[in-house]
């Protein structure tokens, strides 16, 4: 996946206070992944419909779908610990 391009860079300091803060941050942004990934569940399937009968991807359908899947990424680098940025609440549309 050529088109795919997400960079960590690595800070070696850290604060106690932030890692509490993250287990409360888990907490909301476990909640809202799991809404965002049954819709984009249903998303994918309604994609997977419309390529069945029209032959070709529906934009709006795709920008839904890679919009849910970045805010993912994001999340589980600020939760895995991989960045100090902190990711967003609700999903950020370009």
């Amino acid at each position: 996946m050529k088109s795919v391009i997400y960079t960590v860079t690595l800070d070696e300091k850290a604060k106690r206070s932030e890692l509490i803060i993250r287990f409360f941050w888990l907490i909301i942004t476990v909640f809202v992944a799991g809404i965002l990934n049954t819709i984009g569940g249903v998303l994918i399937l309604l994609q997977s419909a419309y390529i069945l009968f029209y032959k070709k991807k529906h934009k709006g359908i795709q920008n839904l779908i890679m919009i849910i899947i970045a805010y993912n990424v994001k999340a589980l680098s600020y939760l895995g610990m991989l960045t100090e940025e902190r990711s967003p609440v609700i999903p950020e549309t370009k």
